[in-house]
Protein backbone atom coordinates (compact mmCIF):
# COMPACT_ATOMS: atom_id res chain seq x y z
CA UNK A 1 0.00 0.00 0.00
CA UNK A 2 2.84 2.38 0.84
CA UNK A 3 4.44 1.64 -2.53
CA UNK A 4 1.27 2.55 -4.43
CA UNK A 5 0.86 5.73 -2.42
CA UNK A 6 4.49 6.68 -3.07
CA UNK A 7 4.11 6.09 -6.83
CA UNK A 8 0.92 8.15 -6.99
CA UNK A 9 2.57 10.97 -5.05
CA UNK A 10 5.54 11.01 -7.44
CA UNK A 11 3.25 11.02 -10.48
CA UNK A 12 1.43 14.06 -9.14
CA UNK A 13 4.64 16.10 -9.18
CA UNK A 14 5.92 15.10 -12.62
CA UNK A 15 5.70 17.84 -15.22
CA UNK A 16 3.09 16.46 -17.62
CA UNK A 17 2.47 19.05 -20.30
CA UNK A 18 1.06 17.57 -23.49
CA UNK A 19 1.94 20.65 -25.53
CA UNK A 20 5.49 21.08 -24.30
CA UNK A 21 7.99 22.02 -26.98
CA UNK A 22 5.36 22.80 -29.61
CA UNK A 23 6.41 24.99 -32.53
CA UNK A 24 3.84 27.78 -32.30
CA UNK A 25 4.31 28.62 -35.99
CA UNK A 26 3.07 25.18 -37.04
CA UNK A 27 0.17 25.06 -34.62
CA UNK A 28 -3.48 25.51 -35.59
CA UNK A 29 -5.34 27.18 -32.76
CA UNK A 30 -8.80 28.69 -32.77
CA UNK A 31 -8.49 30.20 -29.30
CA UNK A 32 -7.66 27.24 -27.14
CA UNK A 33 -3.98 27.85 -26.33
CA UNK A 34 -2.32 30.27 -23.92
CA UNK A 35 -3.99 33.63 -23.86
CA UNK A 36 -7.09 32.24 -25.57
CA UNK A 37 -5.97 33.79 -28.87
CA UNK A 38 -6.05 32.51 -32.43
CA UNK A 39 -2.73 31.53 -33.94
CA UNK A 40 -1.20 33.59 -36.73
CA UNK A 41 -2.12 30.94 -39.33
CA UNK A 42 -5.79 30.97 -38.34
CA UNK A 43 -5.90 34.77 -38.36
CA UNK A 44 -4.27 34.87 -41.79
CA UNK A 45 -6.63 32.34 -43.39
CA UNK A 46 -9.65 34.01 -41.78
CA UNK A 47 -8.62 37.30 -43.35
CA UNK A 48 -8.22 35.66 -46.76
CA UNK A 49 -11.64 34.01 -46.49
CA UNK A 50 -13.25 37.31 -45.48
CA UNK A 51 -11.67 38.97 -48.53
CA UNK A 52 -12.65 36.02 -50.81
CA UNK A 53 -8.97 35.78 -51.80
CA UNK A 54 -9.02 32.11 -52.75
CA UNK A 55 -6.05 32.41 -55.12
CA UNK A 56 -3.85 33.35 -52.17
CA UNK A 57 -5.23 30.35 -50.28
CA UNK A 58 -4.15 28.16 -53.22
CA UNK A 59 -0.64 29.62 -52.88
CA UNK A 60 -0.66 28.63 -49.19
CA UNK A 61 -0.56 24.97 -50.29
CA UNK A 62 3.15 25.54 -51.03
CA UNK A 63 3.82 27.25 -47.69
CA UNK A 64 6.63 26.11 -45.40
CA UNK A 65 4.18 26.12 -42.49
CA UNK A 66 2.32 22.85 -41.96
CA UNK A 67 -0.49 24.76 -40.26
CA UNK A 68 -1.02 26.98 -43.30
CA UNK A 69 -1.01 23.96 -45.63
CA UNK A 70 -3.56 22.16 -43.47
CA UNK A 71 -5.88 25.17 -43.23
CA UNK A 72 -5.61 25.81 -46.98
CA UNK A 73 -6.62 22.22 -47.75
CA UNK A 74 -9.56 22.36 -45.34
CA UNK A 75 -10.84 25.64 -46.79
CA UNK A 76 -10.39 24.60 -50.41
CA UNK A 77 -12.13 21.27 -49.85
CA UNK A 78 -14.91 23.18 -48.11
CA UNK A 79 -15.48 25.35 -51.17
CA UNK A 80 -14.78 22.52 -53.65
CA UNK A 81 -11.84 24.22 -55.35
CA UNK A 82 -9.24 21.51 -54.80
Amino acid sequence: MKTILAILTILCFIDCQAQKGVNKNDMVGFGCYKGNLQTESVTKIKSLIDDSNYDEILVMLDSKSDAEKYLAVVVLIGINCL
